[in-house]
């Protein structure tokens, strides 16, 4: 069920998402006038592989510890390397997240980034980026909250 997606020449990026109990977690943003959603995740450094990244993201960024079930979509660049990947991750234990990282350091009353768990059925309606991927989330949910994909084991 992987999704290839043209994307513009960035560094490589790995982003999370993580639904529980019909909620998936999101980062609400304001930034520079414009609020908006996006997904836990940031850039992969040199020798790190893009579920390393993920995992790391996701702790810096919210407090979570996750681990990787399945790559799940993946934007490219004509066709060859995937240079944003999406992986569909658990939460393992405490799942209250907190903001921290780099996020925390630049927020201000004008910039800020908030971890938040949101209803799936409500995604439609935010401005959550990055557009694809919002509709990729959207059409593929039932799949995803089926329990016995939840509880899989991580490979």
């Amino acid at each position: 069920m992987i999704k290839l997606i043209k994307m513009r020449n960035i560094r490589p990026r790995s982003s999370a998402i993580i639904i529980k109990n019909d909620k998936i977690l999101l980062m609400h943003r304001r930034k520079q006038g414009r609020e908006y959603w996006v997904f836990p995740g940031g850039g992969i450094k040199k020798g790190e592989t893009a579920e390393e990244a993920v995992v790391r993201e996701v702790q810096e960024e919210t407090g979570l510890t996750v681990n990787c079930k399945k790559l799940t979509c993946g934007w490219n660049k004509k066709g060859k390397n995937i240079k944003h990947s999406f992986f569909l991750c658990n939460v393992l234990g405490n799942d209250k997240p907190i903001l921290g990282g780099p996020e925390k350091e630049r927020s201000s009353s004008q910039n800020w980034y908030k971890p938040e768990w949101v209803e799936i059925e409500a995604i439609s309606n935010l401005v959550l980026y990055p557009e694809e991927v919002k509709k990729f989330a959207l059409a593929n949910r039932s799949f995803w909250l089926r329990q016995e994909f939840l509880e899989e084991k991580s490979r």
